[in-house]
């Protein structure tokens, strides 16, 4: 794996570093791929289930109407990673050099 940090003096390409990255950016990403998602299965279940509509039963509305939400939260994680996480790229920072 490779990763771009700024210079530090006595280090070149192909040294052995150990490098810290800022988590903020990664638990948003995580709760836009997994938590969102998750809410919006369960909240279109329980809607779906205590609200039918087309005529469907309650279980039938909890399933159409939960996988609906699922998808849409999938959606909205994808736009989020497209407009908001491409911009906030977390900078990795040395923070110990291995010995040789």
């Amino acid at each position: 794996m490779s990763l771009e940090v700024d210079a530090v003096e006595g280090i070149g390409p192909g040294r052995k570093v150990v490098v810290a990255v800022d988590r903020s950016v990664s638990l948003a990403g995580i709760f836009f791929l997994f938590g969102l998602p998750l809410v919006g299965l369960v909240a279109g279940a329980v809607i779906g289930h205590f609200c039918p509509f087309f005529g469907l039963s309650g279980e039938a509305s909890a399933v159409v109407l939960g996988l609906a939400l699922l998808a849409a939260a999938f959606v909205v994680a994808l736009v989020y990673d497209r407009k908001v996480a491409a911009k906030r790229t977390p900078k990795p920072r040395i923070v110990r050099i291995d010995p040789e």
